[in-house]
């Protein structure tokens, strides 16, 4: 990353900005870039830059939809069930393409993304803060099971859960 990253990018380092962004998504991307630093090989340069500039930007979003605050809330409610969109939607009293569409364009990734993030957090907090197995973690944290939460790991952190236990 070159000395004038930051200004070439027009990013400024404004912590009311930051503050608005989710902790955890601010954690993951540290992690990210804790995880290219490792790999240390010719792409790690541009992948940095990249993290850094989803890291310190901020788009600030108007008139964000009435149900989607109530959304994030059912999906962090029962974050250790399985929600059939369906359900959600309906629940809501909104039709699914309208959820899928703007869902995506406020939160910035899909339903399922948002579900497979809010048990990461859970995971984590297990991770970093208990003696339970990997396992145990993985079932109390609605995975299927270890494999299918240590594929969800390095697809979203870039670590497996041992790895983060290793690094905490």
């Amino acid at each position: 990353m070159s000395n004038d990253f930051f200004k070439n990018n027009d990013i400024y380092l404004d912590c009311n900005k930051l503050s608005n962004k989710t902790p955890f998504s601010s954690y993951f991307k540290l992690i990210n870039i804790y995880h290219e630093l490792s790999i240390n090989d010719l792409h790690t340069s541009n992948s940095i830059c990249n993290i850094s500039y989803t890291l310190f930007t901020y788009e600030e979003v108007k008139n964000k939809p009435n149900w989607l605050g109530k959304l994030i809330e059912i999906i962090e409610d029962r974050w250790n069930e399985f929600i059939p969109f369906q359900e959600l939607a309906s629940t809501l009293n909104v039709h699914p393409v309208t959820i899928s569409k703007y869902f995506r364009r406020y939160q910035h990734g899909t339903i399922g993304d948002f579900m497979r993030i809010v048990k990461l957090k859970r995971a984590f907090t297990f991770l970093l803060n208990s003696e339970d197995s990997i396992t145990e973690i993985a079932y109390n944290c609605g995975f299927s099971d270890q494999s299918h939460m240590t594929k969800v790991f390095k697809a979203y952190v870039g670590f497996t859960p041992k790895g983060i236990r290793l690094i905490s």
